[in-house]
């Protein structure tokens, strides 16, 4: 068994209801696989323990659930697990592109940092990083200030480290409407997401 502190954990951010695809982008399906079941796939590849947070709701799916504490979105997720574990990569459901080289670039940029994410072209995804327990005081600020952007928290923080791609690098293809369903599809029958 690894040591607490070597251990890795994983934790699925799957608490959205997906409203403006118009249902819950767990069980979207793409290349006949669930959103849900692509990500935990990805998460069981590269950690040794795996988690869902689900913001209100239970999902039943047998892999353990981290219902939100406090505030809403991403924010309150990455919250309530940190309240669990000391570093956490938290990868979306709604990202089935990913893989699990970005997962481990992200573990080894992170040893030294509070927060390591994904910056593409000069966006930065803070839904793809690992982040550590230290930053829980400036999360429960911006919840006590009904702030519950993941961004702001990134802002707000002195030892962030980016981990940049190149615009338009389909792993952070993200699906939040219909439209990004389909071009997600379309890349989903070339097998991009069944990479690991």
């Amino acid at each position: 068994m690894v040591a607490l502190s070597q251990e890795r954990v994983a934790c699925v951010l799957a608490g959205g209801k997906g409203k403006r695809l118009g249902r819950d982008k767990a069980y979207v399906t793409i290349g006949g696989k669930r959103l849900i079941d692509i990500a935990l796939s990805k998460a069981f590849n590269f950690a040794s323990v795996v988690l869902i947070s689900c913001g209100k709701r239970e999902l039943g799916l047998g892999v353990e659930e981290i219902k939100d504490v406090a505030g809403k979105g991403p924010l309150a997720g990455v919250y309530s697990v940190l309240l669990r574990h000391r570093r956490v990569l938290f990868l979306p459901v709604d990202m089935p592109f990913l893989t699990v080289d970005v997962f481990e670039a992200l573990w080894r940029v992170s040893e030294n940092a509070d927060v390591a994410v994904c910056r593409v072209g000069c966006r930065v995804q803070p839904v793809v990083g690992v982040y550590s327990n230290i930053v829980l005081g400036e999360i429960a600020r911006l919840i006590d200030s009904s702030n519950y952007k993941l961004s702001e928290l990134i802002e707000r923080l002195d030892n962030v480290v980016f981990l940049d791609f190149p615009e338009g690098d389909v792993r952070f293809l993200n699906i939040n409407t219909r439209k990004d369903l389909e071009v997600a599809e379309r890349h989903a029958y070339g097998g991009c997401f069944m990479e690991v």
